[in-house]
């Protein structure tokens, strides 16, 4: 996406965009631009203001008026530009564009909603039959399929290396070829190419016929993915592109869950007309995979302005005021896409200068390295799990939760790297993903493990969150040009199917069957890859530096002429900066920091922040607010109004005024409910971690010391603080060390001195170190009192009864917050918290399991016991204690309502760290008291048992606290008993043992209890929400 430059409105303006972009230059930025007078078309027309695109079409959602006006500002504003921009002719759609076209955001998004019915779903179920026909031989390897043919393991790894081979010597053929007839033609070409061979595996007789095969189908599928992507961006926006990019991906995931279910019942055709079920599985997934490209011949259209034909309608898809849209709204936001024809051939000289671009190849290199480990395990998982033992049809089913959780993973990545605006930050984390997986594989005999301990670990690593479609549309978005980004996706997707040959020689036959060699490759390569995202990163910072000193050294003339001469293309242009972030090129305001809640001392003290004018989109000029306003009110009037429809724009102003009162705390109530539902979620799969990994530790290890794992866990919590330090430094880097330190510090005062107050606004100077102290020591002795009486009790009651009364928390949770919190009696909450309490009464008590925990944990049994009275008494102190701890938490430890989501995390991560560290220096005193006494006899942890208690104590990450901060100490503690049911889920799926019927009755209703209170709990933030502003209403207007 180019950065285009416009004209300003004020030679001062020059100056402060000048002096603000040589101050921060040095990171992603907004797009460099020059400014002049207003001129004609700025003039006549009004632009829009830019749109919340982190959202997709369906979400109900919107933050702009869909009556407002939807055309961004671009470079076509400027008539002495716009020549240097103008599509040219050859272009598909040049008879639509219109630079004075205007249309509104309810116009767009109905078009937009179309497009996506129409081109994606399609491309979505290509890509499914692409799947299908290339990694069906996993499938087949359920059932026999190597040994039918005579076939070892290392024929399989050099079939599948063949496969890849020519899939990768394909790409830039089938790239040239689809540039050359026409992507629409080329496309449904290969499918029906791929498809017949994939069909006619049915006869595979031998070594070399099956070579033969996966040779054909890999060259007549090579070039699919970078020739799709490529036709995908004649259609959608940059950061359209991303999101969708990471649905059609995710279509492979459903491809794999699909062929799992196809499997399982083609398979049992075994012996049906003398023939292996693997032979008609082949058939039957060739022939649908036929059919779909023989439709694609029919459904494909060249472009959104060539529509219509007999098989599409002869009218086509769209209006024509929906193709004036759909092409304006692409090309005002990068010009780039409109000087080259869809149908114009690569000469040899751009497929030169394509391989050449030496600022895209540290995408390709991640490319190259980034998918080894999941391949590797997936081409494999198959044939381990039925080393493990599994049934060949059981096999089948148990690859299919890996699927279903990747594509949530891959679609939660890919959004999260839009709406948090980071690319190569959100790759890293997909290979932390696989780290913890990888290290126990590489620290305990894997081929030992037990065989759903082994199908977990397996399946973990591959629900990993691809970040395949972020890169795709990462290197769409560094290529600026059409030649560009037709080469570059193949060269790109050249190197992921490289990866997919290096995949296919980690494992071994000499290495089998623990592959300790392989596993440790797989772990080296993790953390490389790790590296390379860093390393990319820093790359893309420095060479943005490079273009903004030469950039800043031009004046406003020669930069003018340098667009008007240069013969720079693509990304080698001065005015094109490198893509690091999502949709937002600029973070305008503090990720984490919202700028109604800061004070008015906080704004006059906090350091210097070089502020960006727009949201960092490209083809948009940096005006001013006021000039942009000034810009709009013409529209509407004299002739530019003239031939087309009025559209009623209304200004946003950011005043409670300009909305109602009930629109805003609803935006403000949903933005505070995402972040809590995303730490819900964060919490729940801690719990179910730090469960299993205890109760393995305990039970299976032997390393039963409770008091001891109390201490570490609690104590890991210091870690808490620094990491999130490092992550806000990360993200405020082009602050100076000592501005940052400075804000930071001013946060957590400020905050600190609204928790003791419990008032947003700080009078006060005295310093709440002491309170924060005294407010440490309490809740941590609290929360370990708590904790404590379960390990006390454990050894004295029932499994049953500890489960039943200790979850009863959540009744006292809501019994102290209406004294405490002065939290209204709402029938709704009351019939919520005693479903739940149901719900735990059904689990601990439906099945008379008195030997184990609901949560899983061992434990006595009724005639094991000797104290149950006593014990009984000691866990329902317990259950009030914690649920006292908890609403303690809320009324003496949060900022008071109404601060940021932002700063409610920042301070919760920093008070966790304080219990944590109150926990290190204060609380290992028990430790050698119960040594002398002999109830716990101290030992250190080792081997094996270490890094368990590594993962548990990493998984007790404490994002509990936030999520009480953010809501209630009442739904935390109901959201706590789904962890009941998730336990008993995993259980299952680790042991094979079925949920009793109990289990699943009380999960239902504990399920059931929170989503109720969970309702309930939103309307009542809401209503509390609006109820502030309109106080804040009330009072503005008083001041008035």
């Amino acid at each position: 996406m180019p950065v285009v430059i416009a004209r300003s409105l004020q030679k001062d303006a020059i100056a402060s965009v000048e002096s603000d972009s040589s101050k921060s230059s040095d990171v992603e930025k907004n797009p460099i631009i020059l400014t002049s007078k207003p001129t004609t078309a700025s003039d006549d027309s009004t632009l829009g203001d830019t749109s919340d695109d982190r959202r997709f079409w369906f979400q109900r959602s919107k933050s702009h008026d869909s009556n407002a006006i939807a055309t961004q500002p671009s470079v076509f504003d400027d008539p002495e530009l716009i020549s240097e921009y103008r599509p040219r002719p050859e272009w598909e759609n040049a008879h639509r564009f219109d630079p004075s076209a205007r249309w509104t955001w309810g116009e767009e998004n109905k078009a937009v909603r179309r497009l996506d019915m129409r081109i994606m779903v399609l491309a979505c179920m290509m890509m499914t039959a692409l799947e299908l026909d290339r990694s069906n031989i996993q499938q087949a390897n359920a059932d026999n399929f190597l040994s039918d043919l005579g076939l070892s393991r290392n024929d399989y790894n050099l079939g599948n290396t063949i496969f890849k081979l020519f899939y990768l010597l394909s790409e830039i053929p089938a790239q040239l070829i689809g540039k050359y007839i026409g992507v629409d033609r080329w496309i449904p070409i290969q499918m029906t190419s791929w498809s017949l061979v994939a069909l006619c595996q049915f006869w595979l007789r031998d070594r070399t016929s099956f070579l033969v095969c996966r040779a054909l189908i890999g060259m007549f599928s090579g070039g699919f993915t970078p020739t799709m992507i490529l036709y995908l961006s004649y259609f959608y926006k940059h950061h359209e592109l991303s999101i969708r990019l990471g649905f059609w991906y995710s279509a492979q995931a459903v491809a794999d869950v699909l062929a799992g279910l196809l499997a399982y019942g083609i398979l049992h055709l075994r012996g049906y007309a003398g023939q292996a079920g693997w032979r008609w599985l082949f058939l039957i997934e060739g022939s649908f995979t036929l059919l779909l490209a023989i439709l694609s011949f029919l459904f494909l259209p060249p472009s959104v302005t060539q529509t219509a034909s007999w098989a599409r309608g002869k009218k086509g898809w769209f209006t024509e005021r929906e193709e004036i849209i759909l092409v304006n709204r692409i090309i005002r936001e990068d010009p780039s896409k409109g000087s080259m024809g869809n149908n114009e051939p690569l000469t040899a000289k751009l497929v030169w200068q394509s391989f050449k671009d030496y600022d895209l190849w540290p995408l390709y290199m991640i490319g190259l390295i980034f998918l080894v480990p999941y391949t590797t395990i997936s081409q494999y998982f198959t044939l381990l799990m039925t080393d493990f033992g599994f049934g060949e049809f059981n096999v089948i089913l148990l690859a299919i939760p890996c699927s279903v959780i990747g594509i949530l993973t891959r679609i939660i990545l890919t959004y999260a790297a839009e709406i948090l605006g980071s690319l190569a930050w959100m790759g890293a984390v997909a290979q932390v993903w696989t780290l913890p997986m990888l290290i126990y594989m590489n620290v305990v005999d894997f081929s030992q493990t037990k065989r759903w301990v082994a199908w977990t670990v397996l399946t973990l690593i591959l629900s990993f969150p691809s970040p395949h479609a972020l890169q795709a549309g990462w290197n769409s978005r560094n290529s600026n040009s059409v030649r560009s980004r037709a080469l570059s996706a193949a060269m790109y997707n050249m190197c992921t199917q490289l990866s997919g040959i290096i995949a296919s020689n980690v494992y071994q036959d000499w290495d089998a069957p623990r592959y300790v060699q392989g596993n440790r490759v797989l772990l080296a390569l993790v953390c490389t890859n790790i590296a390379v995202y860093a390393l990319t990163k820093i790359y893309y910072i420095l060479r943005n530096r490079h273009r903004d000193r030469k950039w800043t050294g031009m004046t406003e003339e020669q930069r003018i002429d340098y667009i008007a001469t240069t013969k720079d293309t693509g990304n080698k242009r001065l005015d094109f900066r490198s893509h690091l972030l999502g949709q937002e090129e600029v973070r305008d305001t503090e990720p984490v920091l919202d700028a109604p809640d800061s004070d008015e001392e906080m704004t006059t003290n906090r350091p210097p922040m070089h502020r960006s004018v727009t949201d960092g989109r490209a083809q948009q000029p940096l005006l001013k607010d006021e000039h942009r306003r000034l810009s709009n009110a013409s529209f509407g009037n004299g002739a530019a109004s003239e031939g087309r429809p009025m559209l009623h724009h209304h200004t946003r102003r950011p005043t409670v005024r300009s909305s109602g009162t009930e629109h805003n705390a609803e935006q403000d109530t949903r933005r505070k409910y995402i972040i809590a539902s995303g730490f819900l979620l964060l919490s729940l799969a801690s719990f179910v971690i730090q469960t299993e990994t205890a109760v393995y530790i305990a039970g299976e290890l032997g390393w039963d010391k409770p008091y001891c794992m109390l201490y570490l866990t609690h104590g890991s919590w210091s870690l808490l603080w620094p990491v999130q330090l490092l992550i806000l430094r990360l993200q405020k880097r082009k602050l100076s060390w000592d501005a940052f330190w400075r804000r930071h510090v001013f946060l957590l005062r400020t905050t600190a001195q609204m928790v003791e107050s419990q008032d947003m606004h700080v009078t006060s100077r005295r310093s709440p170190i002491p309170y924060m102290l005294k407010t440490t020591a309490f809740v941590t002795m609290s929360l370990t009192v708590a904790g404590g009486s379960w390990y006390l009790a454990v050894n004295m009651t029932t499994a049953s009864d500890l489960t039943a009364i200790y979850n009863c928390s959540a009744f006292f949770a809501y019994a102290f917050s209406i004294p405490l919190l002065k939290d209204k009696l709402r029938f709704d909450k009351v019939f919520a918290v005693i479903v739940a309490i149901v719900g735990v009464l059904v689990v601990a008590y439906g099945d008379r399991d008195e030997g184990k925990h609901a949560d899983g944990t061992p434990g006595k049994g009724e005639g094991q016991v000797n104290n149950r009275l006593l014990g009984n008494l000691i866990i329902g102190i317990g259950s009030i204690l914690y649920g006292l701890y908890e609403v303690l938490y809320k009324k003496y430890a949060c900022p008071p309502e109404g601060t940021s989501p932002g700063r409610s995390m920042i301070f919760a991560n920093t008070f966790g760290s304080l219990i944590g560290c109150f926990t290190l220096f204060v609380l290992w005193i028990p430790l050698p008291v119960l040594h002398i006494l002999g109830w716990e006899t101290f030992r250190w942890p080792t081997g094996e048992t270490a890094w368990m208690l590594l993962i548990s104590v990493a998984a007790n990450a404490r994002s509990f606290l936030v999520l009480i901060s953010l809501t209630s100490p009442v739904l935390s503690s109901v959201a706590s008993l789904l962890t009941i049911f998730l336990v008993a889920i995993v259980d299952w799926l680790r042991t094979g043992q079925p949920l009793s019927t109990s289990s699943i009755i009380g999960g239902v209703l504990i399920i059931a209890a929170f989503l109720l209170l969970s309702w309930s709990t939103y309307r009542e933030m809401n209503e509390e929400r609006k109820k502030c502003l309109e106080n804040e209403q009330v009072e503005s207007d008083s001041d008035d």
